[in-house]
């Protein structure tokens, strides 16, 4: 990890000189997939080009066919941020998210080519490692976003289901990584970073609980202005009347409902179960 001095010589540089950043975030998904991962690296991604900021967004390919992958690449050049695709294992999630490669040779080769100023890297495993070795090698600020509490998603993965058939010592082993080596290692990985975001202060406190010990702040997920001003047409059209907008609630997707639920009057993601009067979306 890098000094707090370091760190603050790099910030007080870039504020003085009035120098742009040169950005790289490394993502194991992104669009065309669809989910709050990608949705929060392309917003984060967006309003940092709007601040004069240069970001590269590394992330997986996709498409099984040459006229897929080409429709991919054609909506990348559209994009305002530049977009590195790398490749991937054939084999999938059951939800859709590809299994990227550990060290990716297109990001290797782009580090080689390109000069970064710090990285930041929206998940724990798979590009976790390719992060780790490039902020060791070019000395680079590692930012990190929580963004996901992995233990409530190993049903994603085949060998980790378990239901009423499965045998004990599985359901004690699944168990087992639930509760202690998914938390021991995010506890470790959070502290190789420089800085660790979290989208809620509910999200950042599971960090500590789990021990990490680096510096943190809560960054909630952003909405975008169009979002807000079709809410307002919305509301008129409908005749319905906003008593208090911190009680207009949004749920990111429907897996997230119950977890994951953005209050629109703080900007800030909370755990929250629903509540009298609030609005779901």
């Amino acid at each position: 990890m890098l000094s707090e001095k370091v760190i603050k010589n790099k910030a007080r540089e870039f504020r003085q000189g009035g120098k742009d950043m040169r950005i790289a975030m490394l993502t194991n998904n992104y669009r065309p997939f669809v989910g709050g991962v990608p949705i929060s690296v392309e917003r984060q991604a967006e309003e940092l080009i709007k601040l004069g900021h240069q970001v590269t967004v590394f992330a997986p390919m996709y498409g099984e066919t040459q006229e897929e992958r080409e429709a991919v690449l054609a909506a990348d050049v559209s994009a305002p941020e530049q977009v590195v695709r790398y490749g991937t294992q054939k084999r999938k999630m059951d939800n859709g998210m590809v299994y990227p490669s550990f060290y990716p040779s297109e990001i290797m080769e782009a580090f080689e080519r390109d000069e970064f100023d710090c990285i930041h890297v929206h998940h724990p495993m798979f590009v976790e490692s390719c992060a780790l070795y490039l902020k060791r090698k070019y000395r680079l600020p590692l930012i990190y976003t929580y963004h996901t509490r992995y233990e409530d998603y190993l049903h994603y993965i085949p060998g980790l289901r378990v239901d009423e058939k499965s045998f004990v010592l599985k359901k004690k082993a699944i168990g087992l990584i639930r509760t202690k080596i998914i938390p021991t290692y995010m506890s470790w990985f959070a502290n190789q970073c420089d800085l660790v975001l979290a989208p809620s202060a509910g999200m950042q406190k599971i960090l500590w609980e789990y021990g990490m010990r680096s510096r943190s702040a809560v960054f909630p997920t952003g909405l975008e202005k169009s979002f807000l001003r079709w809410m307002s047409r919305r509301q008129k059209r409908s005749g319905r009347r906003i008593r208090e907008i911190k009680n207009i609630y949004l749920s990111l997707y429907p897996d997230l409902r119950k977890r994951k639920i953005m209050n629109l009057s703080f900007g800030e993601s909370r755990r929250s179960k629903k509540k009298p009067g609030m609005t779901f979306m």
